[in-house]
């Protein structure tokens, strides 16, 4: 059953990982301290839909060294192995068929496919242009929320630590 689920919604995560059980959502304090006066729900729901976007997309100016490390790390060591299944089955598919520890190498080739595909959600984007600066603004051009010691300091750490 959790093999069926995996397949039937793996291109719904795929193609709007928003909607996973892996997104992100302001805190209750930070929706407190947004909200303005006499507001009306749906008014602050959609400000803060609006804002969704471009707060994931500041945080993600900020990935964690260490996860990206053992990510790349994932990613080259997987990423062989699955390079060789794949050229050894080419060659002769009667290989896949060899059972190793009670599967055979099919099935290993697709459980490494999907730690490869894990490991590459976790890597840093490396041609990614950072503009933090711009991405704070618009968060706080719908949120209405900025404290003046975030200003022009947007691609500090500091500033990444309260905003997260």
């Amino acid at each position: 059953m959790l093999f069926f689920f995996s397949l039937k919604h793996a291109e719904e995560f795929h193609r709007r990982p928003a909607s996973s059980a892996f997104s992100r959502d302001y805190s209750s304090h930070a929706r407190w301290a947004m909200r303005e006066f006499n507001e009306l729900p749906h008014v602050f729901e959609a400000r803060m839909l609006a804002s969704t976007a471009d707060a994931n997309a500041y945080v993600e100016q900020f990935p964690a060294p260490l996860v990206t490390l053992v990510a790349r790390f994932c990613t080259f060591i997987v990423g062989s192995l699955v390079a060789v299944l794949i050229l050894l089955s080419l060659l002769n598919e009667r290989v896949l068929f060899f059972y190793l520890h009670g599967f055979n190498l099919f099935w290993w080739l697709s459980m490494a496919s999907v730690v490869l595909a894990i490991s590459r959600t976790f890597s840093a984007q490396p041609n990614l242009v950072v503009h933090p600066e711009a991405l704070l603004q618009s968060v706080a051009r719908h949120t209405h929320y900025m404290p003046a010691a975030w200003r022009q300091r947007g691609h500090t750490r500091e500033v990444y630590a309260e905003f997260a």
